[in-house]
């Protein structure tokens, strides 16, 4: 299914991802500790965790590291020197800037709000 969607150049639902972190906690013995990089990045990521998972999960936490613009801006060409990616380039991180303070920032900004950011 992800070989389908990735091979037309397409973003996964959330439903599908949701499905697939849930599938990797039921078959690994964590101890009941997950720490899940990158997600959730917007509000439809966070309604479809709190519809499927929040029943069993207990989020305790957020964690957020904080850094300019300009020392993200730097860090990425540095990275795309030798990562071969196509987005590490002024206009990609620009865009991919706007989107974060656009849908991931009201996220932060929520758990911060719950007290659960650190």
């Amino acid at each position: 299914e992800l070989e389908g969607i990735m091979k037309e150049g397409k973003l996964i639902s959330s439903e599908l991802m949701v499905k697939l972190i849930r599938e990797k906690i039921e078959s690994r013995n964590f101890g009941g500790r997950y720490l899940l990089d990158g997600f959730p990045r917007g509000q439809e990521n966070m309604d479809v965790w709190e519809k499927e998972m929040a029943k069993w999960v207990n989020l305790k936490s957020a964690i957020y590291f904080e850094c300019t613009e300009e020392e993200l801006k730097k860090r990425l060409l540095e990275r795309g020197k030798t990562s071969g990616r196509a987005d590490d380039n002024e206009e990609s991180i620009a865009k991919r800037l706007k989107v974060f303070n656009d849908q991931t920032k009201p996220v932060i900004d929520f758990y911060e709000k719950q007290h659960k950011l650190h």
